[in-house]
């Protein structure tokens, strides 16, 4: 992948980050039930899904594994930081942030999931 494929997807995913935040206001979706966080984050797991499959499957097959581990890469890894700027070093849970905001978490591994389809689509023919 280029260098400005990279930054690319860098920016889409702290676009993504910045949107969740933005709607999460102003406690971060803690002034929801855990009946509706639960809902809500069980009903983002299939479209993500579906976004990274078109997103892997419009390229080209000698690309999509790789394309399938830098999305995973840059839907996780900058969502993990970016939330622990602001809930383990901002608003002070440290470490905790991670079962205190769990929907978050489970965002840092729901992406981890490009990496097979990756594998499995670059097997298919384009």
């Amino acid at each position: 992948m280029r260098f400005s494929s990279h930054l690319r997807l860098l920016a889409i995913g702290v676009g993504v980050w910045a949107a969740f935040w933005v709607l999460g206001l102003p406690d971060y979706y803690q002034q929801y039930s855990f009946t509706f966080v639960a809902i809500a984050t069980a009903a983002l797991v299939p479209p993500s899904v579906w976004i990274g499959w078109r997103v892997i499957g419009s390229t080209k097959p000698q690309y999509r594994a790789a394309r399938g581990f830098w999305l995973a890469v840059y839907f996780s890894a900058p969502f993990v930081l970016l939330d622990a700027l602001y809930c383990g070093l901002y608003l002070g849970h440290g470490l905790r942030f991670f079962s205190k905001y769990w929907y978050l978490t489970a965002f840092y591994f729901v992406p981890w999931l490009y990496v097979p389809m990756g594998f499995i689509a670059a097997r298919k023919p384009g």
